[in-house]
């Protein structure tokens, strides 16, 4: 692979987790919830784009180009890894509770904000404003939650770098499905870090901890396509798969939001900006 491929898939890498950390920000410096309708659009506009690239660009490449005969497999792998990653890493978010009595579960608030489990992992909302003077959720719901979302954003990372592996279209796409998640992502974990009580420091570590998940998966996808050419394909069927998981059973719930019927037209808006950039590539010669 050209070394300017690969210095552009680790600048991009850190890019992306650049976003993760300025989400995480808002919510850390400015604790009063970022307009849920945003949040709302992009995540729905973010599940678009990824629907696009992988079922449009990635399923017909990967079954047509013959380099990855196991790419079905390499693909339910990634879609089956998120599965249990959620079912027995997720926690549960939704239940707060507050000093050292466990509360009822409260009422969810059809005005918040989709939480940190929707956005990644797609489970439950938890609200988006803090009470310092009470937890709203477990410590131990935070940081299971945390360890998924390092799992997640490292796939991320694998992504854009077995994507540039491919060729520089691929790596591009990959970084653009990427990217567009990330800033809710990350407010997301600061949020649910908050909530647990774990502080602003915490909340700071934690996003800047999804920023290093997602370099590393860039190098270790970079490193090994160094060392076994034809694991590209593999990896990136497995992220492809990853994807599927995280837009249709993560992202699109969290855009069901009743008494809102905008958010569709954002998701099909996504997928054709998907189509439009991919046109773009193809027009520079980036086929």
């Amino acid at each position: 692979m050209h070394s300017n491929h690969v210095a552009l898939a680790i600048g991009l890498s850190l890019l992306a987790g650049g976003a993760d950390v300025i989400g995480g920000t808002v919510v850390a410096l400015w604790t009063s919830r970022i307009a849920n309708r945003t949040l709302l659009y992009a995540t729905a506009g973010a599940a678009g784009f990824m629907i696009g690239v992988s079922i449009l660009d990635r399923l017909p490449e990967l079954f047509r180009s013959g380099e990855s005969p196991n790419a079905a497999f390499w693909l339910l792998g990634g879609f089956m890894m998120l599965y249990f990653l959620e079912s027995f890493a997720g926690g549960h978010p939704g239940h707060f509770h507050g000093h050292q009595h466990d509360a009822p579960d409260c009422e969810l608030d059809p005005d918040a904000a989709p939480g940190v489990e929707e956005l990644a992992l797609g489970t439950a909302f938890i609200e988006g404003h803090h009470d310092h003077e009470h937890t709203l959720i477990s410590k131990t719901a935070s940081y299971t939650a945390q360890l998924g979302l390092l799992l997640h954003t490292a796939l991320d990372g694998v992504a854009i770098g077995a994507g540039f592996s491919l060729s520089l279209q691929v790596g591009i796409l990959m970084f653009l499905a990427v990217i567009f998640h990330k800033m809710p992502e990350g407010f997301s974990l600061a949020s649910l870090v908050l909530a647990s009580g774990r502080g602003r420091t915490a909340a700071f570590r934690s996003v800047i901890g999804l920023a290093a998940s997602t370099l590393l998966g860039t190098l270790f996808a970079l490193g090994m396509a160094g060392l076994h050419a034809g694991l590209s394909n593999q990896l990136v069927a497995f992220a492809t798969g990853s994807f599927l998981y995280i837009s249709t059973c993560g992202l699109l719930p969290a855009t069901r939001r009743e008494g809102d019927r905008s958010s569709p037209w954002f998701v099909l808006l996504g997928m054709g900006l998907y189509i439009v950039t991919a046109h773009l590539l193809a027009g520079v010669g980036l086929e």
